[in-house]
């Protein structure tokens, strides 16, 4: 009997482990040819229909070239295009992005992307939050350090798993706004991608243990 319940914890846990181990729930790579340059989340399996929107700046129709990644699901995205502005500061509309995503049954959060910033006076950025698109935006960093005048791309990672108020919500969006910069500059960023934990069913783990108690019980018979 001890084996056996032993074998049903040791399985349990497994796959209690695996739902709440860090998984993709969006990525962005922008497509792999400027004749195919896209916004839409490329991988499969994403969580709801997650968005993002590029706006402000001289934005780029075509986008430029960008890198290569492999992400959080194993799968790899070839160089193809980034998402890219040629100035990101004009006269009252500087470069962003919004990323809207369901994060209901998620927690501890996280993003990455990387970047390029012609510009060595590009040196920072900020990322606020809100839960509504009538909400005002909540900060998260504010003027957050990046390298400019870099001739190839640079990485950039952040975990939001401490942000409580973005977990398990139906609306969430993360925006990514005021880019220093003292003059004429070009960005690009590509592989956009967010992950975070699932939290397992209720009903799931009472599945678990109705098989346990089942076992227990079938023993003691």
């Amino acid at each position: 009997m001890k084996r056996s319940i032993s074998a049903v914890l040791f399985i349990s846990l497994i796959i209690i482990t695996s739902a709440n181990a860090s998984q993709q729930m969006a990525i962005w790579d922008f497509g792999p040819i400027a004749a195919s340059y896209t916004t839409n989340p490329t991988a499969e399996d994403l969580i709801g229909t997650p968005t993002l929107v590029l706006s402000g700046g001289t934005l780029d129709p075509d986008g430029k070239d960008g890198i290569a990644y492999t992400d959080a699901a194993g799968i790899l995205h070839a160089a193809g295009q980034s998402a890219a502005w040629d100035e990101i500061k004009v006269s009252g509309d500087n470069a962003r992005w919004i990323v809207t995503i369901d994060t209901v049954g998620w927690t501890d959060i996280g993003l990455r992307f990387d970047y390029k910033a012609w510009s060595s006076k590009t040196t920072s950025f900020d990322i606020d939050y809100r839960l509504n698109d009538t909400d005002a935006w909540t900060n998260i960093l504010n003027n957050t350090p990046i390298t400019g005048g870099s001739s190839g791309f640079l990485s950039f990672s952040y975990s939001l798993a401490s942000l409580d108020a973005i977990e398990n919500q139906p609306v969430v969006e993360l925006r990514f706004n005021d880019f220093d910069n003292h003059g004429s500059g070009k960005l690009a960023f590509d592989n956009f991608e967010l992950t975070g934990t699932q939290i397992p069913e209720p009903a799931t783990i009472a599945l678990f243990g109705f098989s346990i108690t089942a076992i227990i019980r079938r023993r003691r018979k």
